[in-house]
């Protein structure tokens, strides 16, 4: 089963736990201004992005698993047949002798027959298992999800964290690149998994053998950072291999990484919006960095 989420960027496939960062809204929301992206539509998309990849891979790897049984059904009927024939061969030379081997040869002529057919049958058996079908996929819900209306937000949200809540795409960009030019400086590799909402950005395996799960807030400046329940509960369960990279004054020409192990474990959260959002201190992660 996967999970599709059409927004500005078009539809995309993503994680379940995307659905973590979402609640039931209170009051009644309006979807007028909402571009709205048929069952159709979707089931289009999903067939050409989802089920033809999945056909591909399946494909592929059913053929090789055909070649080599293939291979080795090949050598057994061959092997059988060969003793059949050697066999048959024994036969002629006890009739040049003169002895009567005709229904014993007779019987062997037809096992041999027997063993092609079961060859050819096996064959087309596994013929047919490469031959893969998809059907479309079938749409089992969906949902619409509105943004924290502003109202609600001004709200709850304190003045000293509000601007934490307001996103820059720039700035999240230079913070996950300072953190993996960082994580790549010390010989690591580095993978981006930000897009597959998997409660961290960047895993990072280093030569050492210490693998870290990074969490990647970025500032322009610098202030609280927010984390979603998806994220704390993640970096929960990682322990010790979870970490939170904060990386202040992303719009100046030097940014500067702090790194925090084991952030929900060390850090003071504080929770608001229904244990949807966490706001960090920045006198508490600047504390605990290293």
């Amino acid at each position: 089963m996967d999970i599709a989420v059409s927004d500005n960027s078009g539809i995309r496939t993503t994680s379940a736990a995307y659905l973590i960062d979402c609640f039931p809204g209170t009051q009644e929301l309006t979807s007028a201004n909402q571009n709205h992206i048929s069952k159709e539509e979707i089931t289009v998309w999903a067939y050409e992005y989802i089920t033809e990849k999945q056909i591909a891979k399946v494909r592929t790897s059913r053929e090789l698993e055909c070649d080599i049984r293939r291979e080795y059904l090949q050598g057994a009927f061959t092997d059988l047949i060969s003793e059949r024939i050697c066999e048959i061969g024994d036969l002629d030379q006890l009739s040049l002798c003169g002895e009567n081997v005709s229904k014993e040869r007779e019987l062997l002529e037809n096992h041999i027959e027997q063993l092609k057919k079961r060859r050819s049958l096996r064959f087309e058996e596994l013929r047919l298992m490469t031959e893969l079908d998809a059907e479309l996929p079938e749409v089992l819900t969906s949902a619409k999800i509105f943004p924290l209306p502003d109202k609600i937000e001004i709200g709850i949200i304190a003045d000293d964290v509000r601007d934490a809540f307001h996103r820059d795409t720039d700035v999240e960009r230079i913070a996950l690149q300072k953190s993996m030019e960082y994580e790549k400086e010390q010989d690591a590799i580095v993978s981006d998994v930000s897009k597959e909402n998997v409660g961290y950005d960047v895993r990072s395996e280093r030569n050492t053998g210490e693998i870290r799960y990074i969490e990647v807030k970025g500032r322009a400046q610098s202030g609280e950072v927010i984390l979603t329940e998806n994220e704390v509960n993640r970096l929960r369960q990682l322990g010790d291999k979870a970490w939170l990279y904060v990386v202040t004054h992303c719009k100046t020409e030097s940014p500067k990484l702090y790194q925090v192990q084991n952030p929900i474990d060390v850090l003071e959260t504080k929770e608001i919006l229904k244990q949807i959002q966490y706001v960090v201190k920045e006198e508490s992660w600047k504390k605990h960095a290293c």
